[in-house]
């Protein structure tokens, strides 16, 4: 797992998915139709709780998530 902070190098409608492969952080993070249908592209998000509470471990669509959602998750994982 490595955390992305978001540095403004990317625009807001970037993807996690070509942050990933672009930044260099998992350049073998997989896309293939760029929707989200075919589930290639997803990987293992922590996303922080309020109050204390334990993060929530989701799968989640990389080309779906664009990077002005960053702000609410913590840790990627991918499987290269």
């Amino acid at each position: 797992m490595f955390v992305i902070t978001v540095d403004g190098t990317y625009g807001p409608e970037a993807s996690l998915n070509d942050y990933l492969r672009l930044s260099g952080l998992s350049p073998g993070t997989k896309v293939f139709c760029k929707q989200g249908g075919c589930g290639v592209c997803i990987v293992v998000a922590k996303i922080p709780r309020p109050g204390g509470e334990p993060p929530l471990i989701a799968n989640i669509n990389s080309v779906r998530i664009v990077m002005n959602l960053m702000g609410l998750l913590n840790n990627v994982s991918t499987s290269d």
